[in-house]
């Protein structure tokens, strides 16, 4: 119920930004196969819907592709470091499953091009852009700042200050009472490279639709944050239904 006000996924939609939705979709459900895997165990059908889907949404979109391939990866790291038995290698698996999805999503598709990205990449060192004074590449931090807290940056918008209050409440009462199972630890390399890439893009010219992929995470901990707040009394009920409410 709370996935269309975490606002970047219906603004892509509105902007008809298809593939990139599309792409997003593919991940999202390709991270919840990671927290299945964390949570219960690699069993065959986990793995290989977890890859399929996986593969499938780093096929779709560069965008996907760029924020997708560095979240496996830390999320991995996550689990091998902060887990235990079946957690720890449902790190290992996350890594073997997100080398093998860039190794068919490169040989299939991004391998054509080869030279595009040597060429973006040389005019995002030299600042190279069309209007210098009002691109992404070149404004200065102060006014990625201000583009970043008002929604007019190139990434889509960030999650209302409800749903983003539930979400710091749920991340909070997560780490206290589920600081190493697997599906906090996965949540929580979500959530280092959704602030990494917010704090890349406000300080360098390097930018990233990391809002749009970490909506399903807001939803996640906003999610659990209501939960949190309605268990402990009648008016920690209230507050949260008046928070569903206003989301």
């Amino acid at each position: 119920g709370l996935w269309p006000f975490a606002r970047a996924p219906l603004e892509a939609l509105c902007n008809s930004n298809l593939t990139n939705v599309f792409g997003q979709g593919l991940f999202g459900v390709a991270m919840a196969g990671l927290a299945w895997i964390a949570a219960a165990g690699a069993s065959a059908p986990a793995v290989a819907i977890t890859f399929a889907f996986l593969t499938g949404a780093f096929l779709s979109h560069f965008s996907t592709f760029s924020v997708g391939v560095p979240l496996v990866g830390v999320v991995g790291l996550a689990l091998i470091v902060g887990g235990r038995g079946q957690t720890r290698r449902a790190g290992y698996w996350a890594l073997g499953m997100g080398l093998a999805a860039v190794g068919v999503a490169y040989a299939v598709y991004y391998s054509h091009f080869i030279d595009v990205y040597r060429a973006t990449w040389a005019r995002i060192a030299s600042h190279e852009t069309v209007d210098a004074a009002g691109s992404s590449i070149a404004a200065s931090p102060i006014v990625k700042l201000q583009r970043w807290a008002s929604g007019t940056s190139d990434d889509y918008g960030l999650p209302g200050l409800v749903l983003a209050a539930a979400a710091a409440i749920g991340a909070v009462a997560l780490g206290r009472r589920r600081p190493r199972e697997g599906v906090t630890l996965v949540l929580g390399g979500w959530l280092a490279i959704w602030i990494g890439f917010t704090v890349l893009g406000i300080v360098s010219a390097v930018q990233m639709r990391v809002n749009l992929a970490a909506a399903p995470l807001f939803v996640c901990l906003g999610a659990y944050g209501l939960a949190t707040l309605g268990s402990r009394s009648r008016t920690g009920l209230l507050i949260a239904g008046v928070a569903t409410i206003a989301i």
